[in-house]
């Protein structure tokens, strides 16, 4: 078995194999959840929104309706993601596509990147 925290130099309890294929996973699904990169880029698009002097406030809606469906996708994969989680480390289940759930991390990101670049 393969310790979560041994990676930072700290001991912990070991993680089940089913835990193992998902770790990977972590760091996207932390910079998903607003700690990083998703976090930046929405505040820098959400305050350029703000800022915008549109006719009808035009460019602040059209950037809120964006974020909100970013919101949604972010959501709804962060929730698949936990349940996996959840299911290899309580049940031992394997956790599948783990690789697929990296690039749709990914491209949440990208997508909230380009939205605060485009402003």
């Amino acid at each position: 078995m393969v310790s979560v925290r041994h990676h930072a130099g700290i001991q912990g309890p070991p993680v089940r194999p089913g835990v193992r294929e998902g770790l990977p996973v972590l760091p996207l699904l932390a910079g998903l959840l607003g700690v990083g990169q998703f976090g930046n880029f929405t505040l820098q698009a959400s305050t350029a929104a703000v800022e915008s002097s549109t006719t009808g406030d035009g460019e602040f809606k059209a950037v809120n309706a964006a974020l909100t469906g970013l919101d949604h996708l972010r959501d709804a994969l962060a929730l698949r993601i936990k349940g996996e989680l959840e299911a290899a480390a309580f049940s031992g289940q394997p956790v599948f596509g783990a690789q697929g759930q990296t690039a749709a991390c990914q491209a949440i990101i990208a997508s909230a990147g380009a939205l605060a670049q485009h402003l």
